[in-house]
């Protein structure tokens, strides 16, 4: 099986990008290893690998779900230990006031620390 994996994959590494999705699958980085060996896996054989964690903006409008995805984040980040980029994905689904809702979350400068 592993013979397999390396010859489908030597056929990409000249490829410019690869992209593996795990849609909705956030056991598979959180409680099981099988993320962190696949990427051991890829970086043995000479891939460049960093992730993208897409969270869709309609779950981060409350403040126990926006902490819910950011501690999402980052178990993957700290899990996977690859460069990482997290992205809100559906804003323009959003009514106005939820996006005002949200802008409390993302815009960092706006907290006041007592």
């Amino acid at each position: 099986m592993t013979y397999t994996i390396n010859i489908y994959l030597a056929a990409f590494s000249y490829s410019l990008s690869v992209c593996f999705p795990i849609l909705g699958q956030i056991e598979l980085y959180t409680h099981i290893p099988v993320m962190r060996q696949f990427v051991d896996h890829l970086q043995n054989l000479n891939f460049r690998v960093c992730g993208v964690f897409i969270v869709d903006a309609q779950f981060m409008i409350e403040a126990s779900k926006f902490v819910s995805g950011v501690m999402s984040a980052l178990s993957a980040m700290v899990t996977l230990e690859i460069p990482h980029v997290n992205v809100m994905s559906k804003i323009d689904l959003l009514s106005k006031t939820s996006k005002k809702g949200l802008e409390k979350y993302v815009d960092y400068q706006s907290i006041k620390f007592n």
